[in-house]
C-alpha cells in the first residue's frame, strides 16, 4: 500500500515538472530584458538634461549656437528617440509646477524651475519740465516801481507837454478807450544802442478810477539809429522776442526807432509782448495830473 502511494506520489511529481518547469521558463520569458524600459527612461532623462543645457547655451549665447554643441547629444545615448510613458508637462496657469518642468514617471527627475531676476519696479512720477518765466527777474528789478515816487527817483520821468508821450496812448488817438497802453515814464538814460532785461527804458501806468496810477508793463526802446551805427544789421531781440519797428514820422514825432512791451504786471490777453493791451484804457486820464 505504502508503496503504491509512493509510486503515485513521484509520477504526479514527475508530471508536474514540465509544468512548473514552462511556467517558470515561460515568467521569464515575458521580460528577457528586465532593465530595459528603466534604463530607456534613464538615457532619456539623461539626453533631454543634455537638451536643457543646449537651450541654456543657447540663451547665453544671445541666440548664436556653438557649433561645438551642434551634433544632436541624443545620438551619444541609448538610440531610443521615443519619450518614455506618462509624460507630463504643465500648460500656462497650472500653478502646480513651476511652468517650464518636465516629471518624468520613468526617472522621477524635474527639470529646475528657471527663475527670472527680481523685476524691481520703479513707478516713476511724470516729471513735467515747468518753464520758468523769463520775465520773472524783471518783475523782481521793478517791483519798487509800482510807486511812481521811485521811479522817478530812480531817474524815471514822465514826457513834458506838448509832446505827445505826456499823454495817455490808446490805440486810437481819438478815443480813450481800450486797447490801450497807458502813460510812460521814461529813463532818457537808457536809451542808446543797448538791452539789459533788468533795466527797461520806459514804465507803462494805466490810470484808474481813484485818480492814481497803476504799474502793469515795461518798455524797452533802442533808437534805430543808434543800432545801426552800432553795427547791427537785424532788430534786437529779448527773451527771444523780435523788438517791434516804428518808422518816422509817427505819432508819437520822434525819430524811428525799435520797441518790445512785456506785460508783466497786468495780463494781456493779445500776448505778453503785444504792444497794446485789451484790459487797459485811458478812461480816467483826465484824474491824472
Amino acid at each position: 500500500m505504502t508503496s503504491t502511494l509512493t509510486r503515485t506520489a513521484a509520477a504526479l511529481a514527475v508530471a508536474a515538472l514540465p509544468v512548473i518547469a514552462g511556467g517558470t521558463a515561460a515568467q521569464a520569458g515575458t521580460d528577457p530584458y528586465p532593465n530595459h524600459h528603466r534604463d530607456k527612461g534613464r538615457d532619456y532623462c539623461r539626453d533631454h538634461q543634455r537638451d536643457d543645457h543646449k537651450r541654456d547655451d543657447y540663451k547665453r549665447t544671445d541666440g548664436r549656437h556653438d557649433d561645438s554643441r551642434r551634433l544632436d547629444e541624443r545620438t551619444r545615448g541609448s538610440g531610443y528617440d521615443d519619450p518614455p510613458a506618462r509624460m507630463t508637462i504643465p500648460r500656462y496657469g497650472d500653478t502646480s509646477h513651476h511652468k517650464g518642468d518636465w516629471r518624468d514617471d520613468n526617472c522621477q527627475t524635474h527639470r529646475p524651475p528657471q527663475h527670472r531676476p527680481p523685476q524691481h519696479h520703479h513707478h516713476h512720477k511724470r516729471h513735467h519740465r515747468v518753464q520758468a518765466d523769463p520775465w520773472n527777474e524783471v518783475r523782481t528789478a521793478t517791483a519798487a516801481f509800482f510807486s511812481v515816487a521811485a521811479a522817478e527817483r530812480a531817474g524815471y520821468a514822465r514826457p513834458p507837454a506838448p509832446a505827445p508821450l505826456h499823454y495817455c496812448i490808446a490805440k486810437d488817438p481819438k478815443s480813450n478807450k481800450a486797447p490801450a497802453m497807458g502813460f510812460h515814464w521814461i529813463n532818457m538814460k537808457l536809451v542808446d544802442a543797448t538791452v539789459e532785461a533788468t533795466k527797461p527804458e520806459a514804465l507803462v501806468y494805466e490810470p484808474n478810477k481813484d485818480g492814481k496810477l497803476d504799474f502793469v508793463a515795461v518798455e524797452y526802446v533802442v533808437p534805430k539809429a543808434a543800432w545801426d551805427a552800432a553795427g547791427n544789421i537785424t532788430p534786437p531781440k529779448l527773451n527771444g522776442v523780435e523788438f517791434m519797428l516804428t518808422t518816422s514820422p509817427n505819432r508819437y514825432n520822434i525819430p524811428a526807432f525799435y520797441s518790445l512791451h512785456a506785460w508783466i504786471w497786468k495780463s494781456n490777453p493779445d500776448g505778453v509782448n503785444e504792444p497794446f493791451n485789451p484790459r487797459v484804457s485811458c478812461v480816467y486820464a483826465g484824474l491824472i495830473k
